[in-house]
């Protein structure tokens, strides 16, 4: 079976709920009366590291190791053509619904209770995934003429891997320090935040993904890095890192 992690979904997801999530979390981590301080151009002020996708940061070590645009652009139209040969334009048939599970990570010594700090609130988390379920139906007032339903829809899983009902759908909260982890917003870079947990928080945590879309949020705060998501192993296009694996598919997300 085909892991349920595509990379242009969720690169979506990436972009749009990093953006959203952080500026929820901003409010909950400052007091009422810093709120209107903490400005995105603050924050690249006190970071001058700061990015706001790791697709940056991917992108240009695939052109590194030979990504090539061009190529990209041949496949994509050839990919067109096919649809078009097939007439498939329009409505999807099928509508596909993964279910996702966020792997919440937080300092229990500091952020004890959901909604405080790092460890975001059920309510949060399912309003984002409300709205990337009307984004992907093309129910968001799109002004793009070729916006269309994607035929893809979110919903927080119910069951944890072993069929036990979940006590918040679609939530796993992991105290990092429990687990004896490094403390995420201390990584200085969006290298140290990729190597990390690529090598130790994912392989710890991660949910089958042949079953379960993978979302890992946590404090980057001192990378100044929003989050960045692996590429498809499947893929065929020079330059790529097909190094994607079932510990490392997912997404990470600043928290």
């Amino acid at each position: 079976m085909k892991k349920i992690f595509t990379f242009f979904p969720l690169l979506f997801l990436l972009l749009v709920s990093a953006t959203q999530i952080q500026a929820q979390v901003i409010n909950n981590k400052q007091p009422l009366n810093k709120k209107a301080l903490q400005t995105v151009s603050a924050i690249i002020t006190q970071n001058p590291n700061f990015e706001k996708c790791g697709f940056k940061y991917t992108m240009e070590q695939a052109k590194a190791n030979g990504f090539n645009d061009a190529l990209y652009e041949q496949v994509m139209q050839q990919l067109i053509d096919i649809r078009r040969q097939q007439n498939s334009f329009g409505p999807p048939t099928n509508i596909y619904t993964l279910p996702v599970i966020f792997h919440v990570l937080y300092a229990g010594s500091i952020e004890p209770t959901p909604g405080i700090g790092a460890n975001i609130a059920n309510i949060n988390i399912q309003a984002q995934v409300d709205q990337l379920n009307k984004d992907f139906a093309n129910m968001s007032g799109s002004t793009y003429g070729v916006a269309e339903d994607m035929g893809l829809r979110f919903t927080l899983a119910k069951v944890d891997p072993l069929g036990n009902f979940l006590c918040e759908a679609g939530v796993d909260r992991i105290n990092w320090e429990s687990k004896g982890w490094t403390d995420p917003s201390t990584f200085s870079s969006a290298t140290a935040v990729q190597n990390y947990f690529d090598n130790t928080i994912k392989p710890a945590s991660y949910w089958d993904p042949n079953r379960y879309v993978n979302i890992w949020l946590a404090d980057l705060s001192a990378s100044g890095l929003l989050g960045y998501a692996s590429f498809p192993a499947l893929s065929t296009l020079s330059g790529l890192n097909n190094s994607e694996t079932d510990q490392t598919a997912g997404v990470v997300i600043e928290a």
